[in-house]
């Protein structure tokens, strides 16, 4: 009996880990695929075949990004196509970079924990800040999603952990390998430049300037790698075009109004809004000692929240993921706190820990739910198409794994080219099979499991019967009222 008391008291944390851990792990089989996976291991795949990356999803869009991209994840789509390399070209191989990222990841924050966590038992204090990342749904999500958050948060949290022991031990090198991190940050991901931002304003703030000018030439250096594709001044003026007339850029408020609204990252949904409740909470009644334990913590996740609010586009809540580490340690500061408080704190941080994990938990089952088996679904409707090697409008996830077997326009391209070229005109299914006649697609293909559009996942294709018309094609093909196969007349 005294033993199961011991377990249940000072073993909780290992149980919850363990359920946490099986309950992430058995969410990998058949994840469902989203729009930007398919995309992203398209570039991989040409970088791997052609040595630059063009994406044939985008052909019509109109910055010519099917025949050659300057504006994408450049280390992240590198590490794809390695890992296409070596595993093949599968969903699960390029997932897999996420995951690596991910242990990465907590490798950091093992080593963070060891180094600087004093006052706590540093395996109780990592276990449940692993559980309370792991059980977050934004992190449940893109760790294990070919989009390269993951990888950012990662080695930006390895940047700020080697600024730390730089900054305790005195030793240059530990500020260089944080420069380079830094560097290698923006080279994954253009907003990787907050973690030059906020590692230099750390630095400004600790007042060494001789750290600060070594961090800023190195963090310099590997930044430029992102323009390793670029070898004229015409591959730059592309890139600069292919930038400034991404959608999500062309609709960015000012810098100003655009760090005004940063707010609203922390409380998109209720998700975020009760992550970030834990969060505010723990730093209000914890402040004392946090600020005294994680001061460059708070000042490095103070620059964090500037810079990505001026720099980044929209409030898109995955570029949340950069603040999460740093508000989690936040968070089991101030766990490791809560028995010096009067028994109603204690009740409301547990009543929101509570919340948490029900509000969290649905995300994850609904997730979990949703599966597809991907490579499978559309060898099944590569089957039904009555020849190959021709140019097809599909769901860009049909790139899985019929790549090789058709040119594929993506749906993207259709709503990048509207949004930017046609911008307050209202998209429907007319003018997309007219985009589809117009860029000589042969067959058009709606799946309506996994076509992203609304319009088109909603449209009434069931009332049409094979050699009926559509919009300048005929329907060939009728399957399950979820496939439908147009022809080009």
């Amino acid at each position: 009996m005294n033993s199961q008391r011991f377990n249940i008291k000072y073993h909780w944390h290992f149980i919850v880990f363990i359920l946490i851990s099986f309950f992430y792990l058995s969410s990998f089989y058949h994840r469902y695929t989203n729009e930007d996976e398919a995309i992203i291991a398209s570039h991989s795949y040409f970088f791997n075949k052609l040595g630059y990356v063009k994406c044939d999803i985008y052909a019509g869009y109109g910055q010519n990004w099917e025949i050659r991209q300057y504006h994408y994840h450049k280390l992240f789509v590198l590490m794809g196509a390695l890992f296409m390399n070596i595993f093949g070209f599968n969903i699960y191989s390029f997932r897999s970079v996420s995951l690596l990222f991910a242990i990465i990841f907590f490798l950091y924050t093992w080593l963070y924990t060891l180094k600087f966590i004093k006052d706590r038992p540093p395996g109780k204090y990592l276990v449940i800040l692993i559980s309370l990342l792991l059980f977050n749904s934004l992190f449940f999500d893109h760790s294990f999603m070919f989009r390269p958050e993951i990888m950012l948060m990662a080695i930006g949290f390895g940047s700020f952990y080697y600024l730390k022991v730089g900054l305790e031990n005195q030793k240059i090198q530990f500020i260089i390998l944080a420069g380079i991190l830094a560097g290698l940050a923006t080279f994954t991901h253009l907003n990787g430049l907050i973690y030059c931002c906020a590692g230099l304003f750390l630095l400004l703030w600790r007042k060494r300037y001789q750290y600060a000018i070594v961090f800023s030439l190195f963090a310099g250096i590997f930044s430029l790698l992102y323009f390793f594709d670029i070898h004229s001044l015409e591959e730059l003026n592309a890139l600069y075009i292919q930038f400034i007339t991404d959608p999500n850029i062309v609709d960015k408020p000012s810098m100003i109004i655009s760090l005004l609204n940063e707010q609203m990252r922390f409380f998109w949904s209720p998700a975020e809004c009760i992550f970030s409740a834990l969060f505010f909470l723990s730093l209000w009644f914890g402040f004392k000692r946090i600020k005294a334990q994680h001061t460059d913590l708070l000042i490095y996740l103070i620059a964090l929240v500037v810079s990505l609010g001026l720099l980044a586009h929209g409030k898109t809540t995955k570029y949340a993921l950069n603040y999460y580490p740093y508000m989690a340690l936040v968070i089991v500061s101030f766990i490791f706190q809560l028995n010096e408080f009067r028994k109603p704190i204690r009740l409301i941080f547990f009543g929101l820990i509570l919340i948490y994990i029900g509000i969290h938990g649905f995300f994850n089952i609904d997730l979990i739910r949703h599966r597809i088996n991907i490579e499978a679904n559309s060898t099944y409707i590569a089957g039904l198409l009555p020849e190959k090697n021709v140019k097809i409008s599909a769901p860009s996830v049909f790139v899985f794994n019929q790549i090789t077997n058709f040119t594929i326009r993506g749906e993207i391209a259709f709503w990048h080219h509207y949004a930017v070229f046609h911008r307050g005109v209202k998209e429907t299914t007319k003018e997309y099979f007219s985009f589809a006649k117009e860029h000589g697609d042969k067959y058009v293909v709606i799946d309506k499991k996994t076509n992203a559009l609304p319009y088109l996942v909603k449209e009434n294709f069931d009332r049409l019967n094979p050699g009926d018309t559509l919009y300048g094609f005929k329907l060939i093909l009728k399957k399950e009222n979820r496939i439908f196969i147009f022809k080009d007349k």
